[in-house]
């Protein structure tokens, strides 16, 4: 009997077919390679949203769609609800321009602020 969705599923991985023993690295390679892919697919969904057009008009319409990018890039409630909410008091407070090009830039800066401890760009590898 199966016991894990990927024993129902052929998400086609790529690995061994079910039944099939799994070394510890191959395991290993395979978690890090899905980790790559997730979050390579989250970054382009990410980038698409803000890239297109989200800031040419700055509204509550647009902090909901910036938290819903966040979200489904796989930011997480709590950091998504920091950045916005961030983002969104510097914009009103006119601490960052209303312009797209002012506010994605700071929007990058409060993302690198909250993932690298130190501040700096975060290297994945």
């Amino acid at each position: 009997m199966a016991t894990e969705w990927e024993d129902i599923l052929d998400l086609g991985a790529g690995g061994p077919p079910p039944g099939e023993p799994v070394t510890e690295e191959e395991e290993r390679k395979g978690a890090f390679r899905r980790l790559r892919e997730s979050l390579s697919r989250s970054r382009r969904a990410l980038t698409e949203e803000v890239g297109a057009g989200l800031f040419d008009r700055v509204d509550e319409q647009t902090w909901e769609r910036l938290e819903e990018a966040l979200i489904l890039a796989d930011a997480g409630a709590g950091v998504t609800a920091r950045v916005v909410g961030r983002l969104e008091q510097e914009v009103e407070a006119g601490e960052v321009p209303a312009e797209g090009d002012a506010i994605r830039e700071r929007l990058i800066q409060l993302v690198t602020e909250i993932a690298s401890p130190d501040g700096g760009p975060v290297q994945l590898g």
